[in-house]
């Protein structure tokens, strides 16, 4: 599982810890069509294989009722009809920074991006 908990009830403290990874505003290096940015989740660390991370960014995670979706995977639900979220979180990215590790050229591409940080 990867990052913390959020939210006040054992259900959403358990999804929220999946869906982390894929809120966060990981971006494609270089940010074109040909880039390309790859992670991997295991333990509650998030590591950027390729990619980047502004450490200052924020990501957010959209809730969605059930109805409509059909899974299509393991991991993965579709629906066909539009969707509209019953609600949008916000997410800061310093606050699961200590969740998130990076490869060494991971971490030399956010470096060049956000050398301050």
């Amino acid at each position: 599982m990867c990052a913390e908990n959020y939210g006040n009830s054992a259900r959403n403290n358990i999804v929220v810890r999946y869906v982390i990874p894929f809120a966060l505003p990981i971006r494609w290096y270089p940010d074109n069509p040909s880039g390309k940015r790859d992670f991997r989740c295991k333990y509650g660390i998030t590591t950027i294989e390729y990619g980047s991370l502004n450490p200052n960014g924020f990501g957010y995670i959209y809730k969605l009722t059930s109805k409509n979706f059909e899974k299509i995977d393991d991991w993965q639900w579709i629906s066909h009809d539009d969707v509209i979220p019953v609600e949008v979180i916000k997410i800061a990215v310093k606050d699961y920074w200590h969740t998130i590790t990076f490869s060494e050229k991971a971490l030399n591409i956010n470096n060049l991006l956000y050398p301050n940080e």
